[in-house]
């Protein structure tokens, strides 16, 4: 995924920005390194990236997941518990097994903006923009996430 080549940079900017970035990223990596395998650490990184890239861009990060003690809203979040993963959207959970991986839950995530033409939420319309654009390709054309998350989604037994 192209999030992982974009780690180092966006890393490197949100040091620029901030100290306490820089740090939590020194204590992060270590940890990573010292407790998790390559996939898992590829997949932490992603999260770490993905909550970074909204406050380089002013936005907030706590769009993506809900706490717990807040309600879920109607726009699509990314629900966690233990290391399992799943997506809402209004308000209901859209994948009967959790999807095992961050990574996959983000994607999911964005997929569910473009397949149920939702609009990107106000407090991370520059960051989604950037990741349809920049990241994902999404020039005009379907990403090919969207399309691996909405087939996904079609052959579904519910």
């Amino acid at each position: 995924m192209k999030f992982l080549t974009l780690y180092d940079g966006v890393i490197k900017e949100a040091a620029k920005r901030c100290k306490k970035y820089c740090e939590y990223s020194r204590m992060i990596n270590k940890y990573l390194e010292e407790t998790l395998d390559k996939d898992k650490q590829q997949d932490w990184k992603v999260m770490f990236v993905t909550l970074l890239l909204p406050s380089l861009f002013g936005e907030k990060e706590k769009l993506f997941f809900p706490l717990p003690k807040q309600q879920i809203p109607l726009s699509p979040v990314i629900l966690s518990q233990d290391d399992e993963w799943n997506i809402s959207v209004d308000k209901e959970v859209l994948f009967p097994k959790t999807i095992c991986t961050f990574s996959a839950a983000f994607q999911a995530w964005f997929a569910a903006f473009w397949i149920f033409s939702i609009e990107f939420p106000k407090g991370l319309y520059n960051t989604c923009q950037f990741l349809e654009k920049v990241l994902l390709g999404g020039k005009g054309k379907v990403p090919n996430i969207v399309s691996k998350w909405g087939n996904r989604l079609l052959h579904l037994d519910l």
